[in-house]
C-alpha cells in the first residue's frame, strides 16, 4: 500500500476526515493534521511543499467549481493520484472528474470499506509487470466476421490462462462488441482518451465492463451518434494500450477502419496481427492489399496471420492453393463455416462456448487461442 504519511485530504466536513482517519488506521496507518487541507488553496500549498502519493478531494457543495479548479493541480502534479470523494456519483460527475484527471472516484458511504483496496491498487499500478499479450483483429473488409472472432478468441483466452484478459472495440460509433454482448457501457475508449493525464491500471479497469469473472470489455464511445467527428491521437491510444497490457494477461482489439498510420502503429505493437477475409475474390484482393499496407508499415511478416473465415472443407468455391498464391504464399488460419451456430449465438448476445460449445468453428477458435497463446497443452473449457 502507499506510504499513508503521504495521503492528503481536502474537505471541510470532519465527518468525511474522519471515514478517512478510520480507513487508514484499519490498514495500520494514520492521518495526521499535516495533511489534511480545508480549500484547494491549502492543497496547493500543501502539494508544493512536500511529496504526495495520493490525495482524496472532497467536491460537495459545488462538485462542477472544484472540479474546474482542480484540473490545474492535476496537470501540475502527475505522478500524485487524485481521488473524488462526494455523497453521490452522477453519471455527468464521473465522467468530469475523468476527464479532469481523477484516478479513483468513491462515495463516503464507502470511504471505510473501499479506500483501502483503491490505496492498494494504487501502489500495484507502480509495481512493474509483464505485458500481456495484444491481438489485433483487422476486417479485411466488412461483413467477414472479425468481431465475432474478436469476442470468441478473447473468450477462449481467458478460459486458456484462467487470467483477466480484455476486449477492447475501437469502434466509437457502432460499438459493435458492447451491442454484441449486450452490454450498456456508463464509460468507453473514448472517454478515456479525451481525459487529462496519464492513464493508470486502476482507471482502465474501473472504466471497462466486466462481462465475465475474467473477461472485462471496453467499448467505444457509448453515447456517440453516427458520423460523429472523432480524431484517434495515436500517441494517446499507444499509450492506452500499454496501460491495458499491465493489468491483462491478454488485450484483444476489434479493429475497425482506422487511419493506415495509427492501424500500423497498433500492429508493429502487436503480438499478433489477425487479417480476417472470406474466400471470395474481393475479400482475398482486400486482405493481399492489407498485408501488403502492413509489411509497408514495417510489421514483422510472423505477426500477420491471414484468417479464412466461413471455410468450407467441401464445395469450396476457390481452392484453398489458390487463396495462398493470391496472398504470396503465406499461411493461412481457416475458419470452419458454421454460420447456423454462429448466428444463433449472436442473435442470443453469447460466446459460442456458452451457446453451442461443440460448433467446429468453436473448437477452430480454441485452437488459435492455443497458438496465439504460446500453448501447446490442453484448451481450458467450461
Amino acid at each position: 500500500m502507499v506510504a499513508t504519511d503521504s495521503i492528503v485530504v481536502m474537505s471541510s466536513e470532519p465527518t468525511t476526515v474522519d471515514a478517512v482517519a478510520a480507513a487508514l488506521r484499519a490498514s495500520k496507518g494514520r492521518l495526521g493534521p499535516e495533511n489534511i487541507c480545508a480549500d484547494l488553496r491549502g492543497l496547493a500549498v500543501r502539494l508544493r511543499t512536500a511529496g504526495t502519493e495520493a490525495v482524496l478531494v472532497d467536491v460537495n457543495g459545488n462538485p462542477h467549481k472544484t472540479l474546474a479548479e482542480l484540473d490545474g493541480l492535476v496537470r501540475q502534479f502527475h505522478d500524485t493520484t487524485f481521488i473524488v470523494l462526494a455523497n453521490e456519483m452522477p453519471s455527468d460527475l464521473l465522467l468530469e472528474a475523468m476527464q479532469v484527471g481523477a484516478r479513483h472516484f468513491l462515495t463516503k458511504d464507502l470511504i471505510e470499506t473501499q479506500l483501502p483496496g483503491v490505496l492498494e491498487r494504487i501502489n500495484h499500478a507502480g509495481a512493474p509487470v509483464e505485458l500481456g499479450l495484444l491481438i489485433t483483429v483487422l476486417s479485411a473488409c466488412g461483413g467477414v466476421g472479425a468481431t465475432t472472432l474478436a469476442i470468441n478468441l478473447a473468450w477462449e483466452m481467458q478460459l486458456l490462462s484462467h487470467e483477466r484478459v480484455l476486449l477492447m472495440d475501437l469502434d466509437p460509433w457502432a460499438n459493435t462488441v458492447c451491442r454484441y454482448l449486450g452490454i450498456e457501457p456508463r464509460f468507453g475508449l473514448m472517454n478515456l482518451l479525451e481525459r487529462a493525464g496519464h492513464f493508470d491500471r486502476s482507471l482502465v479497469q474501473g472504466d471497462a465492463v466486466a462481462y465475465a469473472e475474467k473477461l472485462s470489455v471496453l467499448g467505444g464511445a457509448p453515447d456517440a451518434r453516427m458520423f460523429d467527428a472523432f480524431h484517434f491521437d495515436s500517441e494517446r491510444v499507444v499509450e492506452l494500450l500499454g496501460v491495458c497490457q499491465e493489468a491483462y494477461r491478454g488485450v484483444v482489439v476489434d479493429l475497425p477502419r482506422v487511419s493506415q498510420s495509427l492501424a500500423g502503429e497498433l500492429a508493429r505493437r502487436s503480438d499478433a496481427v489477425l487479417v480476417v477475409f472470406q474466400a471470395a475474390v474481393k475479400d482475398i484482393q482486400a486482405a493481399r492489399m492489407a498485408i501488403a499496407a502492413l509489411l509497408e508499415q514495417g510489421v514483422p511478416e510472423a505477426v500477420i496471420h491471414p484468417i479464412l473465415n466461413r471455410y468450407r472443407k467441401r464445395g469450396q468455391m476457390i481452392p484453398m492453393e489458390d487463396i495462398e498464391k493470391a496472398l504470396t504464399g503465406q499461411r493461412i488460419i481457416p475458419l470452419s463455416n458454421d454460420y447456423v451456430n454462429t448466428i444463433q449465438a449472436a442473435n442470443l448476445g453469447l460466446p459460442l462456448a456458452q451457446a453451442a460449445r461443440n460448433s467446429e468453428f468453436r473448437h477452430d477458435v480454441q485452437k488459435l487461442a492455443a497458438t496465439l497463446s504460446g500453448s501447446k497443452g490442453k484448451t481450458g473449457d467450461k
